[in-house]
């Protein structure tokens, strides 16, 4: 076993611990954003990761970290997975998938149709909001810290980036 092994191996761990920290505050804040104001108004269900969702463009289900079903397309949510496109997806960028969940997942999103796809980046304490037109994402928005994000599917729905990123150093 090489000399630094073990030091290499703590450096991961640490960084891995950091991140799990960090994505699941965001997570959580903005997951219980998110159902309340779903369910004060009898929006549909918001549902987090663990979740599978079955794109009719993928064979494979993908697991994004939050997402919204309106009440009028509930019945894509079957018993093991999502069947079908939801109407909002989240993605919380992590050290080891960014480019993935910004590239690939993007793009799968956009061929599927989901209408609105938002990245959580926790580094840069950044909320990115696109909307599908004309089959291509668009930026509705990025907002950074002391501004507020929105949803155009949710509507009137507004977060604090602030208070996604609260319990962050």
């Amino acid at each position: 076993m090489p000399k630094n092994f073990r030091t290499v191996v703590q450096k991961c761990q640490s960084n891995f611990s950091e991140f799990l920290n960090h994505a699941q505050y965001s997570l959580d804040d903005l997951l219980f954003a998110m159902t309340n104001f779903v369910k004060a108004r009898r929006l549909g269900r918001v549902i987090s990761s663990p979740v599978g969702v079955r794109l009719p463009t993928q064979p494979v289900p993908l697991e994004p970290d939050i997402v919204f079903v309106s009440t009028a397309r509930k019945s894509i949510i079957a018993e093991k997975y999502i069947e079908g496109v939801p109407d909002l997806v989240v993605e919380v960028l992590s050290p080891s998938n960014w480019i993935y969940d910004r590239k690939e997942k993007f793009q799968v999103y956009q061929t599927a149709g989901v209408p609105e796809y938002w990245i959580v980046d926790y580094r840069a304490k950044t909320v990115e909001v696109f909307v599908l037109e004309k089959g291509e994402y668009t930026l509705l928005g990025k907002w950074g810290m002391g501004e507020t994000a929105t949803s155009r599917i949710l509507v009137s729905f507004q977060v604090a980036v602030a208070e996604i990123f609260r319990d962050i150093d």
